[in-house]
């Protein structure tokens, strides 16, 4: 999150280790360096972490209001987070209204495991009036008809560290920099 939610985020992650009983970490890149940020849960299992993912980024990525910078650093976060198994990556904005223990054993094959967007599952987003589903997909290299909701991530951690984000991001925009 960006300092504007830290305390969302930080009392989300207050929850989610209370009612998962688990680790949470909470990574804040601030605008501002010198800005103090509220931590909630510190002796319950949430672990803050600061301005380290910004500094992962690739230069040159788009960005706009609806697309800001910090979408891309979630990719950055198991870096940070060795000796796990299993990572749930949730937005500030995910409520977890009950623990779910078989989430930390569900396959991963490929080393993802996320949910679709319903807001674009029969249509492309509301703000592309006029363009069908398939070519939006399209226009964003997506070929499996699937597109998922980077809010709530399930990582294989082991399998997530062998693809170069870095690297991958500039090539993904070089051939899809709509």
């Amino acid at each position: 999150t960006d300092d504007r939610l830290a305390d969302v985020a930080g009392l989300q992650a207050r929850r989610l280790a209370v009612q998962w009983g688990c680790d949470v970490h909470v990574f804040v890149e601030r605008r501002d360096p010198a800005a103090t940020v509220r931590e909630f849960g510190t002796g319950e299992g949430v672990v803050y972490h600061y301005d380290q993912l910004a500094a992962e980024l690739p230069p040159g990525l788009p960005e706009d209001k609806k697309w800001p910078r910090i979408v891309y650093m979630r990719l950055f976060a198991p870096k940070f987070l060795p000796g796990y198994d299993r990572l749930l990556y949730l937005d500030a904005d995910i409520l977890s209204l009950r623990a779910e223990p078989a989430v930390w054993t569900v396959d991963l094959p490929s080393g993802l495991g996320a949910v679709s967007d319903i807001a674009t599952l029969s249509k492309a987003p509301q703000d592309l009036k006029g363009v069908s589903r398939a070519a939006w997909l399209a226009s964003i290299g997506v070929s499996s008809g699937r597109y998922l909701n980077s809010g709530m991530l399930l990582i294989d951690p082991e399998k997530w560290a062998q693809i170069d984000f870095a690297a991958e991001l500039p090539r993904y925009f070089a051939a899809f920099p709509d």
